[in-house]
């Protein structure tokens, strides 16, 4: 493969990277996001169990139990998305590695390809130096 097929299946890769890297940006924020919502809930959850546990009122006992099970769902989600979000910032941090180790190759062949002009000394019209 010659110089220039590397070059540009380089340039391809970096630009392909680069669009991964924003949309999974885009996944990160809207997972913060939701991530956020489910901590209001869960504290609301929290802050309502309490208070039915001072209660001790049988009649609220339904609604205690299911407090407390849309609670532990709500800490299962928000468990579930910190780690993907984790795993998407892992990878955008892998991806922006390629991207540099790409672009400093891409340069380097690049540089290589400039350096292979030959330079010639037209002298003057005698031909000679």
């Amino acid at each position: 493969m010659d110089k220039s097929e590397d070059i540009s299946k380089l340039d391809r890769a970096i630009k392909d990277a680069e669009i991964r890297i924003k949309t999974i940006l885009v996944n990160i924020d809207a997972i913060a996001k939701e991530i956020d919502l489910l901590s209001n809930q869960e504290k609301t959850l929290e802050d309502n169990i309490r208070c039915l546990k001072k209660s001790r009122i049988i009649a609220i006992a339904q609604e205690f139990k299911k407090s407390k099970v849309e609670l532990q769902r709500i800490k299962t989600k928000t468990l579930s998305l910190r780690n993907e979000k984790e795993h998407f910032t892992k990878t955008t941090n892998d991806m922006e590695n390629f991207i540099k180790e790409n672009k400093k190759r891409l340069d380097k062949l690049q540089s290589n390809n400039e350096n292979n002009v030959l330079q010639f000394n037209r002298g003057n019209k005698d031909g000679q130096g």
